[in-house]
């Protein structure tokens, strides 16, 4: 009879690794790749308090879909 698995997931380890450089320099480079699609667009990592994260802006005052439509 299969009893299964049980899978134990250590969140200290975790939290570790959501916030490690390794994934700061993964985001940065899915930002980076978005951000080179628009001479416009920037973009800047950081770490807040649960992840590492990235966030991408339009430089540009010009308000219109550009930055939407480089995501697809």
């Amino acid at each position: 009879m299969n009893k299964g698995w049980t899978v134990w997931i250590e969140y200290k380890k975790f939290g570790e690794v959501m916030k490690s450089d390794e994934m700061k320099v993964a985001c940065k480079e899915v930002a980076d790749n978005i951000a080179s699609k628009n001479s416009n667009f920037s973009a800047s990592t950081y770490v807040g308090k649960k992840r590492a994260g990235a966030i991408i802006w339009d430089n540009s005052s010009v308000l219109d879909n550009k930055l939407l439509k480089a995501v697809r």
